[in-house]
């Protein structure tokens, strides 16, 4: 009877020693899913931060956008003008080669015109969008 009152008594300290573990182990799973749960949120908000800075590194704003907007503009109707007077210069280089005299006289000063205004127009626009 002693020894079977002997391993009651010892298994009940087993009982309350591994119940104290479970509410130590419990306490600190708690703690642990808290912690977790804290890392999770500092981490997602990592991530948005390098994702704004890299979005800020590779993106112009507005203002700048507008601004290279309204140079790319001016530029491709500079650039049009310039293909239009290159049209008309080549359609009378194309009348000189024909061979028509009077036409000849008449036409070398308008060419030489012509394309002394595209050089000018494209070296306005080099200086203008290289500054």
């Amino acid at each position: 009877m002693v020894m079977e009152y002997l391993d009651k008594e010892d298994l009940y300290q087993q009982f309350i020693e591994l119940e104290n573990k479970y509410t130590e182990l419990s306490k600190q799973h708690s703690y642990l899913l808290e912690e977790y749960k804290e890392n999770v949120i500092i981490q997602s908000m990592n991530d948005m931060k390098e994702r704004y800075e890299r979005l800020l590194k590779h993106s112009v704003t507005k203002t700048k956008y507008d601004i290279l907007h309204d140079k790319y503009l001016k530029l491709l109707k500079k650039c049009s003008g310039c293909t239009v007077i290159l049209d008309h210069t080549t359609d009378l280089l194309y009348k000189v080669d024909k061979g028509h005299s009077v036409d000849t006289k008449n036409c070398l000063p308008k060419i030489e015109y012509d394309l002394s205004l595209v050089k000018d127009i494209l070296d306005d626009s080099i200086k203008n969008y290289t500054n």
